[in-house]
């Protein structure tokens, strides 16, 4: 097995810092970042801390990775779980992927050595194929939240298909068919365009493909947002994340484009601000996720063997004051 001084060898660096790139990664440039991480990865290294666990007596734990620390979703996931009986005294241990593949495969490396014995993450759309492996060979139970990269691990994701659908029919009842989509742009399927589809099909309407925007990560989402809307110009526009909707309503306020007057706008997750400003939104049952999350991980406990668990759950929609009805 792989030692700490093995992989500070081959990626010439000090074992200090490569005990910090699985412990404290933000504390490490990313270029030296992702030598570490590749050479850790070639020579099948994992970090051991579980001496220093059993000192502190650390047991009963889980590990939740985040890949996006602005979302509130994950949050108020991991709240409604800490109120459930089934997570009584457990400890967790929450990092940061930010939708780095790095930064995951790192974040995993430092839980399974502080010696989790669950992992809830949303897997990255570029992430390390090894971590399937990972995590069998360490025997923890993962479980991917929010998407399905991986199908030997367990899943629970939600129907985002329909969440789209739900918005999109809304916008159509209200009289609105020049509708953009603003959706993530990955390899991982979210559904959301073969919803906004489907609801066109239902009422005989015709679909145009360039009112399906969809931004990568590392795109500037204000420059293609203001684009698609000043282009488009829309009477109406669905937002997929708490992001998206932040930029739009600042995009808004900045062009004197007024909500539900001017522009309709239905948008994902139930947040503060839109609690707050009235929008009408796709939200989630975030104690049934919650619930379910881990009715699936004590079953893969108990069942170690047994073939992986793919659920999903619907989403609802909360109508507020943001969609206006054209005459």
């Amino acid at each position: 097995m792989a030692t700490i001084k093995d992989v500070a060898k081959k990626a010439n660096v000090s074992p200090s810092t490569v005990s910090r790139v699985f412990s404290r990664p933000e504390l490490i440039s990313e270029k030296v970042r992702r030598k570490v991480i590749k050479t850790a990865n070639e020579l099948n290294y994992i970090l051991d801390s579980r001496g220093r666990n059993l000192k502190l007596n650390i047991k009963d734990t889980c590990g939740v990775i985040i890949s996006d620390s602005e979302n509130p979703f994950y949050l108020k996931v991991i709240h409604e779980m800490s109120k459930l009986p089934a997570y009584k005294d457990k400890k967790t241990f929450i990092m940061f992927s930010e939708e780095k593949s790095d930064l995951e495969y790192s974040s995993i490396i430092s839980l399974l050595s502080s010696n989790v014995d669950t992992v809830f993450f949303t897997p990255t759309d570029d992430a390390n194929p090894k971590i399937e492996e990972i995590f069998k060979q360490n025997n923890v139970s993962a479980l991917q939240l929010y998407r399905n990269k991986f199908d030997s691990l367990d899943s629970l994701i939600i129907d985002d298909c329909y969440g789209a659908y739900l918005a999109t029919k809304t916008l159509i009842e209200n009289g609105h068919t020049n509708i953009i989509l603003f959706d993530i742009d990955i390899s991982i399927p979210t559904g959301r365009p073969e919803g906004y589809k489907k609801a066109f099909k239902e009422f005989g309407l015709k679909v145009k493909s360039s009112n399906i925007v969809k931004i990568r990560f590392d795109q500037n989402f204000e420059e293609i947002i203001y684009k698609a809307i000043k282009d488009i110009k829309p009477t109406a526009i669905i937002t997929t994340g708490n992001a998206m909707t932040h930029i739009a309503y600042k995009l808004f306020k900045e062009n004197d484009i007024r909500v539900y007057d001017d522009i309709s706008l239905i948008a994902y997750d139930d947040i503060d601000m839109a609690k707050y400003l009235g929008l009408t939104v796709i939200s989630h049952p975030y104690e049934e996720i919650a619930s379910k999350a881990l009715e699936i991980i004590n079953e893969r406990k108990e069942n170690p063997d047994k073939e992986p668990i793919h659920q999903t759950i619907k989403p609802f929609i909360i109508l507020r004051n943001s969609v206006k009805k054209l005459n």
